[in-house]
């Protein structure tokens, strides 16, 4: 009977597919692959500090947005006190020519402790133009972009164990977009160009002219005349004629070389000097819209603190960093 038992189960169990005693059943769903661990960072910190960085696809003009942007974030000492205090107090700031997002949040997994936040310019745009009005000549440089002001947060601390002094990293999170700030720079010159090409044009183009001069010298009449007669008077006549088509030859030349030195007096700057100086003022604008905001919100509008235990309790308030 036990023999017939264990044979009806066989059977049962080889026509259903179940796997016997000993073997590895198939899985049904592939294994989840294990979480990935956020690169380490080139640099490491023992400092609070606050990233500048562009989304820009040139990482030029990123590269200059950022450091124009870090400059007014955290000034020279001995810039205008006004300048000051619209500064970070609290934290460092260190611009990033290349950074994208993921560069931000893989620093602010790997160093939640010092990474407090950034300004992400989004996107810089820029714009130039000449202006040429003859013999005054000008070239303006001009530079948009919005900020978003990120920050490295941390979950709550309510929900870790008991005794716990920080909490892990959380999703980094966007405390305030800014209204578009612009900025422009521009230099003015005089160009020598102009007045070689009017006298070039006038010269060119001027009829052939000829001057005459006649002098009349007259003389006493001898007494007695000579044999022949006596010359009582002699008329000198000079001309001279302007060659039209020469002078034009000529003063092609010289076009052509006043062309090719382009010959322009007063202060000029490079296409990267103008828009190195234009990123500067719209840096400077968009510390005055977040200065502004900061000390115009009404208090309902600060967020609450961390408990006591975190380290960082102004990381939640970008208006105290």
């Amino acid at each position: 009977m036990r023999l017939a038992a264990l044979i009806v189960v066989f059977a049962f169990v080889m026509s259903t597919g179940v796997p016997a005693s000993g073997d590895t059943p198939g899985p049904s769903s592939p294994p989840s692959p294990p979480a990935e661990k956020p690169t380490p960072p080139p640099l490491t910190f023992d400092l609070p500090v606050v990233f500048t960085f562009g989304l820009s696809p040139d990482a030029t003009l990123n590269a200059k947005v950022a450091v124009a942007l870090a400059d007014h974030l955290r000034p020279a000492d001995d810039s205008d006190p006004a300048v000051k205090s619209m500064a970070l107090k609290s934290a460092f700031v260190v611009p990033e020519g290349t950074w994208t997002l993921n560069d931000f949040e893989n620093q602010c997994n790997w160093d939640p402790e010092h990474t407090i936040g950034a300004y992400i310019l989004v996107p810089p745009a820029l714009g130039s133009e000449d202006l040429n009005y003859l013999v005054w000549i000008r070239t303006n440089e001009t530079i948009k972009f919005n900020a978003i002001i990120a920050r490295c947060s941390r979950e709550s601390l309510a929900l870790l164990p008991f005794g716990a002094t920080k909490g892990p990293p959380g999703p980094v999170t966007v405390d305030w977009v800014s209204n578009t700030a612009t900025g422009e720079f521009g230099r003015s010159a005089l160009q020598f160009l102009p007045f070689a090409v009017l006298t070039s044009v006038y010269l060119a183009f001027a009829p052939s002219r000829t001057y005459a001069t006649t002098q009349n010298r007259v003389y006493p009449v001898p007494t007695p005349l000579p044999h022949g007669g006596a010359q009582n008077s002699q008329q000198t006549q000079e001309s001279s004629t302007i060659n039209a088509s020469g002078t034009g030859t000529l003063q092609n030349n010289v076009v052509n070389a006043v062309g090719l030195e382009q010959l322009a007096f007063g202060r000029r700057g490079t296409p990267d000097f103008l828009v190195m100086r234009a990123a500067e003022d719209a840096a400077g604008k968009l510390v005055i819209k977040r200065y502004q905001f900061c000390n115009t919100r009404p208090p309902s509008s600060v967020p609450a603190p961390l408990p006591s235990p975190a380290r960082y309790s102004w990381r939640t308030d970008f208006c105290t960093w």
